[in-house]
């Protein structure tokens, strides 16, 4: 941590010489300044971020984001991040998911992903600071699943894309809503992710209805497979 302390030291020093210098040779530029100062202090968290991952990876994520909310008819939604030993009842929830809609891509194989491929998977987006992975649960029923990755690219690691998928009978509950509303919540607490988009069908109109009304916007549209889709995405 000392080290992590001494990277951020590093960081605010900087920080303030270039602030002095640039009182000198802009003095109505305040407002360039400042935006320059927001975006400055986002990027040195998220790589003061990075180095607690590199130097300590098992104190670098917090405990299992968990919550609990109620549905619209009346029952208790519990979310919360996947552990390990979930890894089988995934599985099979994927697997039970793949002739319930058209709408979803679900490999068909995915009853064949073993248990261990899955406890890597989950253990991977526990060690991440940019990749997650929440289910829905009511009782002891998994109703839902989101994934959440960021870009692969340095650059634009700041944006990432979820799929979301919600069991055939509990349609129309409002948990996909839920489901969204904790990814954003989750995202907030993040030191980099600023944009998540979403991938959609143009032919699913219920789809995108919940989105427009959590704040996600059409982006462009593209073709694929043969079906045209729309990329929608939300900026926090």
């Amino acid at each position: 941590e000392s080290a992590v302390s001494r990277f951020i030291q590093m960081g605010s020093s900087a920080r303030k010489a270039f602030e002095n210098n640039a009182r000198r040779v802009f003095p109505d530029g305040l407002g360039r300044l400042n935006s320059f100062k927001k975006f400055f202090e986002q990027k040195m968290t998220g790589l003061s971020c990075l180095l607690t991952l590199f130097l300590n990876p098992e104190k670098s994520r917090p405990a299992i984001y968990t919550r609990r909310t109620r549905i619209r008819d009346g029952r208790i939604l519990q979310i919360k991040e996947a552990a390990e030993q979930d890894a089988g009842q995934l599985i099979q929830y994927m697997s039970d998911r793949k002739n319930e809609t058209r709408f979803l891509s679900i490999d068909p194989t995915a009853k064949d992903i073993s248990i261990e491929n899955e406890i890597r998977f989950i253990r991977t987006c526990r060690r991440s600071l940019y990749h997650t992975l929440f289910i829905g649960w009511i009782k002891n029923e998994m109703v839902s699943y989101l994934a959440f990755r960021s870009n692969f690219w340095q650059r634009m690691m700041h944006t990432g894309e979820f799929t979301l998928s919600v069991s055939k009978r509990n349609w129309g509950t409002g948990i996909a809503k839920k489901m969204v509303d904790t990814l954003i919540q989750w995202t907030c607490q993040s030191a980099m992710i600023r944009q998540i988009k979403f991938r959609v069908r143009s032919d699913n109109e219920r789809a995108i209805a919940v989105y427009k009304k959590l704040g996600f916007v059409h982006t462009r549209s593209w073709v694929w497979d043969p079906f045209e889709h729309r990329i929608m995405h939300l900026t926090l």
